[in-house]
């Protein structure tokens, strides 16, 4: 399922990219969910295009609250992985989730491009 696309929201996809590039660079998974929040804010800003103004790193984390919203926001996320086509045993590995807040892949298969 390579090149299945899923659609996401600008904080979805925030989201996603910061569990990502956790995973990519070997860190540990994390114990609460709202520990992300760092690592959401770095990446947006490594991200973000001074120049334009519709990037979604200047809408991604506006009214943002790290008490709730990173458990909706994978909740979505396996959502939308589900209505792609991906088994409940693909999105467990690829949607962190209580028990297990990281991406369950190999360093060496995540590509951020």
């Amino acid at each position: 399922m390579n090149d299945t696309t899923v659609p996401l929201s600008a904080r979805e996809f925030l989201f996603y990219l910061a569990f990502a590039r956790r995973s990519k660079q070997g860190d540990p998974p994390l114990r609460a969910f709202v520990d992300i929040e760092n690592d959401m804010r770095q990446a947006c800003e490594d991200y973000r295009n001074p120049d334009d103004f519709g990037h979604w790193s200047h809408e991604a984390l506006n009214g943002f609250d790290a008490t709730e919203d990173p458990r909706k926001l994978a909740c979505a996320i396996r959502g939308k992985m589900g209505d792609a086509g991906f088994s409940k045993a693909q999105v467990g590995r690829l949607v962190p989730r209580q028990g297990s807040l990281t991406i369950e892949l190999p360093p060496e298969s995540i590509e951020i491009a």
